[in-house]
């Protein structure tokens, strides 16, 4: 008898795991490049059986939630300058760094071309130009660790931008800030990344300086994606594929492209992308299995990534 509820409670405990796992729960910052990789993991997903969600947070409550495991996935973990704010789930194993899926990056402070010619080419150059700037650093959402940095830099006067006000908008709103003084040939200082179409439409120049938090090399970065401490044990088969989606920045930039510039939504943008890029995606499924356990169609499955009138 006692053997009976023993194997009945092991067999209750998979299955339930298995339930589970079918529902991937993502964490999401409105940031263009994050809604781009997000998606595309999102539609494979769907493609596999399995029911993605994303619910949207500012990045601190995403970090606290993976850690408490009410979130399974955030695939926009910035390093080195989301260092500090990740460190301590890290160490204590709440959360597991899973992979990295944009190897290559760029995250720092950035002038368009115009302000960089005129001689601003680091941080340090910012201070001197106060009135060009109308004494304004232009920041991302609240809570965002880069706010957080530059206005450490002007409460201790750093780089000589005290009294420099860090303004804090979402990117959407920051970048169309941005536009109207580019369109004004107007000065600007903000922050910027690669991937990302502004880089382009600005002319964007990565300033020098700031190195001891955005990193070397004018802001050198990778994005990750992180885990709660037990969905890689849990949820092997959808673990697996997350790790192994990886995207040149280049090509991160060209789904974002069709969602701010064509107005193309990320779910569709990264199903389009998916279709004309079919030998990523196939590195990308490989060892990876239906959600119920059976062998991917994978023909069947790149030729629906196609948009149509109706899908």
């Amino acid at each position: 008898m006692r053997t009976w509820w023993l194997f009945l409670s092991l067999w209750t405990s998979t299955v339930l795991a298995e339930t589970e796992c079918r529902s991937v729960h993502f964490g999401m910052v409105d940031w263009s490049d994050l809604r781009s990789t997000t998606a595309v993991a999102s539609e494979l997903l769907n493609e596999l059986g399995y029911r993605p969600r994303q619910t949207e947070l500012d990045e601190n409550d995403i970090y606290a939630r993976l850690a408490s495991g009410e979130l399974d996935v955030f695939m926009g973990l910035w390093l080195p300058s989301s260092q500090e704010q990740i460190d301590s789930y890290l160490s204590r194993g709440q959360i597991t760094l899973l992979a990295k899926n944009i190897p290559e990056a760029r995250y720092t402070m950035a002038v368009p071309d115009y302000v960089y010619e005129a001689g601003v080419r680091s941080i340090e150059d910012i201070g001197p130009y106060r009135e060009k700037f109308a004494g304004r650093l232009h920041g991302l959402e609240q809570g965002n660790s880069a706010n957080d940095y530059l206005k450490g830099l002007v409460s201790k006067n750093q780089y000589r931008l005290g009294g420099f006000d860090v303004i804090e908008l979402p990117e959407r709103l920051m970048l169309r800030q941005v536009n109207r003084y580019h369109k004004d040939q107007q000065w600007v200082a903000f922050l910027a990344w690669e991937p990302h179409p502004m880089n382009q439409t600005y002319q964007v120049r990565y300033l020098s300086g700031g190195e001891d938090f955005f990193g070397k090399d004018m802001g050198l970065s990778s994005v990750h994606t992180i885990t709660r401490s037990s969905f890689s044990s849990e949820c092997a088969n959808a673990a697996k594929l997350l790790s192994q989606i990886q995207l040149p920045a280049e090509q991160v930039a060209s789904i974002m492209d069709m969602m701010i510039n064509q107005f193309v939504p990320a779910d569709r943008a990264a199903r389009h992308w998916m279709f004309t890029h079919p030998h990523l995606v196939t590195e990308w499924l490989d060892g990876v299995a239906m959600a119920d356990g059976s062998a991917i169609n994978l023909e069947q499955l790149l030729a629906s990534m196609e948009l149509r009138i109706g899908n």
